[in-house]
Formats: C-alpha cells, structure tokens, sequence
C-alpha cells in the first residue's frame, strides 16, 4: 500500500514538472528574449502566412517597447522608443491587412498617427488608411422623438435605407443625408458625418406643425358693396323720378298757360277760381317734387361713394405665440 502511493506521488510530481516545462517554461523563455529575438520570429511567421501567431509576438515586442520608454529618463531615447512604436504599428497594420482583418489593421495606422511619425511615414499611414475605409463600418442608431418616424437616409456612398425610429444601421464613414418626415410635423432634412469604427448615437427631435386659422371675413366684402350698389340703384331710380316729374310740372304749366290765353278765361276765372289755378298749383307742387327727388339722388349718389371711399379701422392681428426653439440634434461618438 505504501509503495503504491509512493509510485502515485512519483507519478503526480513527474507530471506537474512536465506541464511546467510545457507552459510556463516557454512563456517564460519568450518573455526573456531580446526584441530583436521576437521581432525576426515574428517576421518569419508572416513569411509563412502565420498572420495572426506573427500578429501576436509583434503586440509582445509593442508592449515591451512601451515599457522600455517609459523606464527611459531622457527625451531623446523617450523620442527613439516612440518611432520604433510608430514603425512597429505600420508593420502590425500591414500584417493585419494581410489577414484580412481591417478594422485592426485601421486601428494600428490611427495608433501609428498619434505617435508623430516622420514626414514619409504619415503619408504612407493615410494612404494606406484611406484605401482601407471601403472595408471599414460605422455604426448609427438614430433615435427621434416621438418615436417611430420615417426616416429616409442616404449613406456616403449613395446607398438608400429607410426604416422607422428607432433605427439601427451599419453604415460606411463619411457624410450620411437624411429626411425625417411624420404626419402632424414638419419634415426636416439634416446631414451628419460617421467616424470609421465608432458608434453614433443621434437623437432628434420633430416640431409640430403651426396651425393657421382662417381669417375673419373683411367688412369690404360683407356689407359695403351691397349697400353701395344699392345706394346707386336707388340715386338713378331718384333720377329717373325726378326727370319724369319735371316733364310732367312741366306739361301742367304748359296747360295751365293755354287755358289763361283762351278767349273765356276771364268769365271761367269769375265763375270758379279754384279750378281756374288747379293746374298751376299741380304743376308747382309736381316741380316741388322733382326738386326733392333731384335731393335724394344727390344723397344716395353721395352715399354710395362715401361707403365706397371709407376704410374702416384695421385691428392688428394678434401675433401667434412664438414656440420654443427645438433643441440642437445631439451626438455622441462611443467607440465600438
């Protein structure tokens, strides 16, 4: 029984040692090779299409650079260790771009570009950077109040996407147009512009419509225009009335003169005096009538010119209250 636990523990021991030699031995071998070391090994990976395992050991020599400058009391080796990241950046971009992997390969440029490096080497990292953005994807979701609006976008590369709010959409970077339209709102029009692997939040919100009321009818088309006219038909019926009264004061006059010239009208005026003057006093009180109705046509032509000609006062219009100003659409850039 005893010797049966010793082989046991024997056994145990063996292989606890075996794992170790396995695992941490080369962990810890390939934590204490030069950068010199590591970066040859990695470059041998990417001959061999390796990209990834090479990807690996060049973060390794990053990581190790990066603790170097920041041990380092001097700006000049400070500045010597920051281009060697910079270099190193470019070379894990590229490695990256070989396996495919574009958003870590954009990543690594944009990382290279903060270092500040040489002249040359900022030129190859937008150039390189800018070619990888057909590949690359922004992420938007775009909110409105009230929700569930139409929307219609039109992304950088003039692709059509419509949908209602709340809307989440992978879009390529660059400028993005859209229309939000609802009924009972004003339809607005905006232009937002999408960073390369960053999530936007847009929020938006709609204004309602003004409502507009019909004015009041104008008293210039009530009851001006009938009166007037009226007032005008009445003035010509008063001419009209007039002109035929005068021709008839006249016609008695003329009547009343022939029976004063006839040869009786001295006995016909001693036997009745009153209907001897009848015709005269007819023809002054027809004449008296004519006068009073040319009055009157006076006054109605009068009349009608006055409420023609008159304008009545204009009460200002109560201006509509003023609505509060809609808020700025708001942005936020999250990374991914």
């Amino acid at each position: 029984m005893f010797q049966m636990f010793r082989w046991l523990g024997w056994l145990l021991f063996g292989s606890t040692v075996f794992l170790g030699s396995v695992v941490v031995f080369p962990a810890t071998a390939q934590k204490k090779k030069s950068l010199q070391r590591l970066y040859q090994d990695a470059k041998r990976l990417v001959v061999r299409k390796k990209y990834r395992r090479a990807l690996h050991l060049f973060r390794a020599v990053l990581q190790q650079m990066k603790e170097k400058e920041e041990a380092e009391t001097t700006t000049a080796k400070r500045e010597h260790w920051r281009q060697q990241r910079a270099s190193l950046l470019y070379v894990i971009g590229r490695t990256s771009e070989y396996a495919s992997m574009w958003p870590d390969a954009y990543q690594a440029y944009k990382d290279c570009e903060k270092l500040g490096p040489s002249d040359a080497m900022r030129d190859a990292i937008r150039k390189r950077a800018k070619a990888l953005l057909k590949h690359i994807r922004s992420y938007l979701v775009f909110n409105t109040n009230p929700e569930n609006t139409w929307v219609e976008l039109i992304d950088s590369q003039g692709r059509i996407h419509k949908g209602r709010s709340p809307l989440k959409l992978v879009l390529p970077p660059g400028t993005v147009s859209f229309s939000v339209s609802r009924k009972g709102y004003e339809t607005m029009e905006r232009r937002i512009t999408l960073e390369p692997l960053q999530k936007t939040q847009f929020f938006l919100d709609l204004i309602p419509q003004k409502t507009r009321k019909a004015p009041p009818p104008s008293p210039r088309h009530s009851w001006r225009l009938p009166v007037a006219w009226t007032s005008v038909g009445l003035g010509i019926a008063s001419a009209v009335a007039a002109v035929t009264l005068l021709v008839v004061s006249q016609q008695q006059l003329a009547n009343y003169d022939a029976r004063r010239n006839a040869a009786n009208a001295a006995q016909r005026f001693q036997q009745d005096r009153e209907a001897f003057v009848e015709p005269l006093r007819g023809a002054q009180g027809t004449e008296a009538g004519s006068i009073a109705t040319f009055v009157g046509t006076i006054a109605f032509a009068g009349v009608a010119v006055g409420i023609l000609l008159w304008a009545p006062p204009t009460i200002p219009a109560t201006p509509p209250p003023a609505s509060p100003s809609p808020a700025k659409p708001k942005q936020l850039l999250m990374l991914p």
